[in-house]
């Protein structure tokens, strides 16, 4: 009976270790936190378009670049670069090369008014579905001011 039990705790303790490995050691979880990262350095800096879509219903020509830090699949410390550029009346985010599944992929963003407030929703673009934030991967619209104050 003891050694029975015995086992049975050692089964259970084996099958939780094997989750908490495949939970940590998830390749994708750097590109989920890498894309979070992204969306927050665009929120950042996106109070000057809202302003003019808020305004005039179209959005300034703008393109920048921005390098983001991350820690890659081998954990160490990458960075790779985002440039944001308007692309119509909307914002392309697109990553540069990199150790990441997002690098060479974009991010297309529109702006709309819901409830006064401007929200992003993400139309498109070439980043896998599966890496993006639960907000874009439903298309809910992201509200830039809610993102900045977390």
């Amino acid at each position: 009976m003891a050694k029975t039990f015995t086992i049975a705790i050692l089964l259970v303790a084996s099958i939780i270790a094997g989750l908490f490995y495949a939970i940590y050691s998830d390749p994708e979880r750097h590109d989920h936190q890498l894309f979070e990262l992204a969306i927050k350095t665009f929120a950042n800096n996106a109070e000057k378009l809202e302003q003019e879509f808020q305004s005039s219903g179209t959005l300034p020509a703008i393109s920048q670049t921005h390098s983001l830090s991350f820690t890659d699949l081998t954990n160490t410390q990458s960075t790779i670069s985002l440039d944001m550029r308007v692309t119509g009346n909307a914002i392309t985010l697109q990553f540069g090369d990199g150790e990441s599944l997002l690098a060479n992929q974009s991010i297309l963003l529109e702006p709309f008014i819901a409830n006064s407030k401007i929200r992003w929703k993400c139309i498109g673009g070439s980043a896998l579905i599966r890496l993006r934030t639960k907000a874009c991967r439903l298309g809910e619209g992201i509200q830039t001011q809610e993102i900045v104050s977390q």
